[in-house]
């Protein structure tokens, strides 16, 4: 929740600017998984993502990460949590890879996560992807399926 309360989220979802969206990509064998939240170029939007979920099959390390470049393989468009007003797409796009290097510019954190267990991480502020910028879920080892979600509004560039 951005905001820390009920009323905030609320809020959000009414004023058709919050989402969520995740996706599962397979094992491959030598390669590293990834799920990724992308704020496409020229967007005219902050992506202000406030947490990242996911599971893996077995006891493993995930990192997030910062990332410049997109995986160039949209897997999903998140509509908005608010269907009331229609199911406009958000400007982010969730998007899944499998890459033989760990790709990621820069960490914002590691967690140890038991296999078959969720995983969750929970920044105190709020991470803010400008355009042309993206956050992953990245499995530290290799051949293993990745699960991720993310939870983000959206807010005019000019705001």
């Amino acid at each position: 929740m951005i905001g820390g309360s009920r009323v905030d989220f609320w809020h959000n979802t009414y004023r058709d600017i919050a989402f969520m969206g995740g996706h599962h990509v397979a094992a491959v064998a030598g390669q590293f998984s990834h799920v990724g939240l992308w704020n496409t170029a020229a967007s005219g939007y902050h992506l202000i993502c406030s947490r990242a979920v996911g599971s893996v099959p077995s006891t493993q390390e995930i990192e997030m990460l910062g990332f410049g470049t997109s995986f160039g393989i949209p897997a999903v468009r998140p509509s908005k949590f608010n269907q009331a007003a229609g199911a406009t797409p958000s400007n982010g796009f969730i998007e899944n890879t499998n890459n033989v290097a760990g790709l990621g510019d820069f960490s914002y954190g590691l967690v140890y996560v038991v296999g078959g267990m969720a995983f969750e991480f929970i920044k105190h502020d709020p991470i803010i992807l400008e355009e042309d910028e993206g956050l992953i879920i990245r499995c530290n080892t290799v051949n293993i399926a990745l699960t991720g979600l993310f939870e983000w509004i959206e807010v005019p560039t000019g705001v």
